[in-house]
């Protein structure tokens, strides 16, 4: 159990990263859902990987988990975003 522990300590060490992975309407569909922690509030910042550096589009802002993995957000600013594009926290709600 004490490698279990050590690998969990890892991840909470490790900043949230992760993709849209859909887009509907208004909603973005980000991969997060409750196990990446995160509460409905925070500030999303997205970015797409660009030749030399990473191209800052906009932010979301995280409205709800739909489950273990799925997260909704919606626009906060910006535009233009894709499937695919990165999103790292900005500003993180009180749990």
């Amino acid at each position: 159990m004490k490698i279990v522990s050590e690998v969990r300590a890892l991840f909470d060490e490790t900043p949230f990263q992760s993709r849209i992975v859909l887009i509907s309407g208004n909603d973005i569909i980000i991969r997060g859902g409750e196990r990446s922690r995160l509460a409905p509030g925070t500030v999303l910042a997205v970015t797409r990987s660009g030749r030399r550096n990473d191209m800052p589009l906009g932010t979301i802002l995280l409205t709800a988990h739909r489950g273990e993995w799925p997260s909704v957000t919606r626009v906060r600013s910006g535009e233009g975003f894709k499937e695919g594009d990165r999103v790292t926290v900005v500003e993180e709600a009180a749990p």
